[in-house]
């Protein structure tokens, strides 16, 4: 039909292509037309179009909206190339048409600048008249200033105020920099006061007791002090809250003999009860709980009623030095008073009842502070503390669960003295149990709560669950780059036996470190998996580790002695004594590892070097001597010892014994009755033994045995 009409024929897509290479020109012309009437202004690096005339923001939020909707109207096409950031190609792919020249690429970029949304803040109203016409149409409106958030604003404002209003304005910033813990601002600011005014404004107590205040959440004493010293200089009288505020200021330091000194020097008519509190508090605070008491009985003496405040402070004294019969004491006397006691009280007892044992008590202090509302994570800590130390664990998941269902936030702290408890008894399927909850719960589990993990994995019964220890270990130490550890993960996947970790966990200190090695330590000793073992102490002789500690080198020595590979526990004991880490329990062992490998000279080296020789030392020296038959440095040994046990005479008389030192042997016997104790049967049969094997005349083993045991010495 196309060629009956003169026409050449053409295929579909070539009229489509025809008709878009005719639209797309249009569309072009029609946004830089667009963009050509509407001038623009530039507001942080963006172009938004503003139309002239307007008179307030709201018109050019309308206007740009306007804008923004026709632009929506446009083609899908065209739309597409804003949203693309090779904007060029796009256009020319989907378009079918050549390229754009520079000034359709202009356009184009134009028009992707403009921003997705605009901020009807930042746009400024010009006034009624044109822009052009004034030079500050485009400035920000002046805002009202707050002298109540800004006293940098109060200060330069109150130059023009009256001497009264001045010195009010200076004590409500000094009062406001006391309650951000500014107090080089409410110095400063005091200084500015009497710089500037001079002997205009006279400073009055009110304007100090703010600067005191400000000290004293500082714990700046000395300072504090200097403010009651100029007061005085001034004929100013300080006030029961100038000492309340200095003798704060001691308490936050804990300096009780300042506080002590200051205490004795004010006036028995400014002693108040809350001077009288203010100074049980620094008592309290620097751990001096009889004289927080002595202020307890000089209340009464002032004829003066002490409070829940006095009791409660004197009480946490008495919990923190570990006296719970006196806070017991205090507390029924409170009671006796009519007191009612608050939440500090309340949960200062909660733990007093918990190290004794009665978690019953505890527990009913506890849902005391439940029925007034006043539980927290620390009260809720300290009592699930209790139930673990008294095995009810049962009662301690519930109470969590209890606490869960009331709303209230159950954080790491309390989990933590669950997981304790299953850690120091070996529970180690509970606490991976409650691992899981805590994900659940999605509670951060901490350091410590992992290194709890892998303590009930090691204090538990064998055979102790290892991969999971090391699950734990490599989840806290993610980058200790062991390379037996690392294959060990990878063939056991241990990971998959724990929760997902935290995205982030607190960087370990050097202490928790050490802590979570040695746990590893034990689990892998206790296995007597010695490669690793020797893997993860020298990993912590590296700085990347973590310094070892005596107990570190101890549990390795342990595990190479019980497998008797003496060498390896030798070569531990030098890296301790490197270290300094060699105390008499890594010595002791050591003397063990030289006797095994016939080194006696060392084992005596070792054990000279002990200070405190106590019972296991010297039984281990008497073994190496019993090993090589050096009776002569047995007895040496008993000689020396003071106090020495009967098993230790039964050692020494056994090796003279076996040395067939028949004489020495009797002697020996006769130090056992000059000692005061006891040469029993078992003891004497087993030196007879010892004789018989050394020598084979009977009337040698007869005349020891009637000479050792007359019938009155012998016990059965």
């Amino acid at each position: 039909m196309y060629h009956s009409l003169g026409r050449e024929s053409r295929s579909p897509e070539e009229i489509r292509d025809q008709r878009c290479s005719f639209l797309a020109p249009a569309v072009v012309s029609l946004a830089f037309i667009c963009l050509s009437i509407v001038p623009t202004t530039r507001t942080n690096s963006l172009e938004f179009p503003i139309t002239p005339g307007a008179r307030t923001p709201n018109t050019f939020a309308r206007s740009y909206e306007g804008f923004r909707s026709q632009r929506r109207c446009q083609s899908k096409f065209f739309r597409s190339v804003m949203h693309n950031d090779n904007a060029e190609d796009t256009f020319s792919k989907r378009a079918h048409v050549p390229k754009f020249s520079n000034n359709v690429e202009m356009i184009v970029k134009r028009q992707v600048s403009f921003p997705r949304t605009i901020d009807t803040t930042e746009v400024t109203s010009p006034p009624e008249s044109h822009p052009n016409t004034n030079p500050k149409s485009h400035t920000l409106p002046r805002r009202r200033r707050n002298f109540n958030r800004d006293p940098s604003i109060l200060s330069s404002a109150t130059k023009t105020l009256s001497s009264v209003e001045y010195l009010k304005r200076s004590t409500k910033t000094i009062a406001h920099y006391a309650a951000t813990k500014k107090w080089q601002a409410a110095l400063g600011e005091l200084d500015r006061l009497v710089r500037e005014r001079g002997n205009s404004v006279k400073p009055d107590t009110k304007l100090y007791n703010a600067v005191l205040g400000a000290l004293a959440r500082a714990g700046q004493w000395r300072h504090a002090l200097g403010m009651v010293d100029e007061m005085k200089s001034i004929s100013l009288v300080p006030d029961s809250y100038t000492h309340v505020s200095v003798l704060t200021s001691f308490a936050k330091v804990k300096n009780w003999r300042q506080a002590d000194a200051y205490f004795q020097g004010i006036s028995p008519e400014h002693k108040n009860l809350f001077v009288f509190n203010a100074f049980a508090h620094a008592m309290s605070n620097a751990g001096q709980w009889q004289r927080a008491l002595d202020v307890l009985g000089n209340i009464k003496q002032a004829a003066l009623k002490p409070d829940v405040y006095t009791f409660s402070t004197v009480i946490s004294a008495c919990v923190n030095a570990k006296r719970s019969d006196v806070a017991k004491e205090l507390f029924s006397e409170m009671n006796s008073l009519g007191i009612k006691p608050n939440k500090v009280t309340l949960t200062s007892m909660i733990p007093i009842h918990a190290n004794s044992g009665d978690w019953r008590k505890a527990l009913q202090i506890y849902e005391s502070l439940t029925a007034s509302k006043s539980e927290d994570t620390k009260a809720l800590a300290i009592i699930v503390g209790a139930l673990v130390k008294g095995s009810k664990f049962d009662l301690a998941e519930d109470l969590i669960d209890t606490s869960h269902k009331n709303g209230m936030r159950v954080n790491d702290y309390v989990y933590g003295a669950l997981m304790a408890g299953y850690g120091s008894r070996g529970k180690w399927r509970e606490a991976l149990e409650l691992m899981f909850k805590m994900h659940s719960k999605r509670v951060l589990a901490t350091n410590s709560i992992y290194i709890q993990l892998i303590n009930a994995c090691g204090n538990g019964p064998k055979p102790h669950p290892w991969h999971i220890a090391l699950a734990g270990y490599d989840t806290i130490r993610p980058n200790h780059n062991i390379p037996i550890l690392e294959r060990e993960l990878a063939s056991s996947h241990a990971v998959t036996f724990l929760p997902p970790p935290p995205q982030m966990l607190p960087p370990m200190t050097k202490k928790e470190s050490t802590v979570a090695a040695n746990a590893l330590l034990r689990v892998f000793a206790k296995e007597e998996r010695l490669e690793e073992v020797t893997a993860v102490l020298e990993y912590l002789r590296t700085p990347r580790g973590g310094p070892p500690d005596h107990y570190s080198f101890s549990l390795a020595m342990g595990a190479f002695l019980r497998a008797n590979r003496f060498h390896e526990a030798l070569t531990v004991y030098n890296w301790a004594e490197m270290r300094g880490e060699n105390n008499d329990i890594i010595k002791t062992a050591a003397i063990t590892a030289s006797g095994e490998i016939g080194n006696r000279n060392r084992a005596q080296e070792i054990y000279f070097s002990i200070e405190n020789k106590d019972s296991l030392a010297n039984k281990t020296m008497m073994s190496v001597y019993e090993k090589y038959g050096s009776w002569e440095d047995a007895i040496e040994l008993i000689k020396e010892t003071r106090d020495a046990p009967a098993n230790l005479f039964s050692m020494a008389m056994r090796i003279c014994c076996q040395a067939g030192k028949l004489r020495e042997a009797i002697d020996v016997a006769n130090r056992i009755e000059q000692a005061g104790l006891v040469l029993t049967e078992k003891m004497v049969a087993t030196s007879v033994q010892a004789l018989r094997a050394a020598t084979a005349s009977p009337e040698i083993v007869e005349k020891f045995t009637e000479s050792v045991i007359p019938k009155q010495r012998l016990e059965n």
